[in-house]
């Protein structure tokens, strides 16, 4: 009378682990104690399907959050490999999600006029920088790179985001401007001072 009882719920319980919650828990046991553990089992197979469930819908609105971002969101392990690359970051470099997984950053980033690597040009964790680096297609793009360290550093799996957007065109407004105003501020000068 007890052991039968016990195998099904034994069976149930690897069948639960398996990820399978969908299986109501039907168990007759004529044992009062061994019903009462069936019946905490179904209990606790409801509440994590429930839980499973937000799960996924929190999860859905994260990556639909994550795709809206125009924003280029890149995460770092310890050894400078990405981890993550989103939506925004394909779009700003071309590379594709799949292409740049586990590759270094000093890879997929290629600083222009800088002789340091990628990797030591990102800036502490809530400043920002301007990087001029190449993208795949061969084109020049200025980045502006804000860091953010995710975890403490003295833990192994310490990860850094980053998160930058392309800033080329505005930093060619800037040097139109800086040359424009150069040249009134010379032609002025001139006359000004014979004046």
């Amino acid at each position: 009378r007890i052991g039968r009882p016990l195998f099904h719920l034994a069976d149930a319980a690897q069948t639960m682990s398996s990820g399978n919650l969908d299986e109501p828990l039907t168990i007759d046991a004529g044992v009062r104690e061994v019903s009462l553990v069936a019946q905490a089992l179904e209990r606790a197979r409801i509440d994590l399907k429930g839980s499973l469930a937000e799960l996924r819908q929190e999860k859905a609105w994260s990556d639909h959050l994550l795709a809206a971002i125009v924003e280029g969101i890149v995460t770092l392990d310890r050894r400078g490999r990405i981890t993550f690359f989103s939506q925004g970051a394909e779009r700003i470099t071309g590379w594709c999600h799949q292409e740049v997984m586990g590759q270094s950053c000093d890879e997929v980033f290629r600083p222009i006029e800088a002789g340091e690597p990628f990797s030591q040009l990102i800036p502490p964790p809530g400043r920002r920088r301007k990087i001029s680096v190449e993208l795949r297609d061969g084109r020049e793009a200025t980045l502006a790179v804000t860091g953010a360290q995710l975890l403490p550093p003295e833990r192994k799996d310490a990860r850094v985001a980053l998160v930058f957007r392309d800033v080329s065109e505005e930093e060619a407004v800037h040097r139109l401007l800086g040359h424009f105003l150069a040249n009134v501020a010379h032609e002025f000068r001139t006359p000004l001072s014979s004046l």
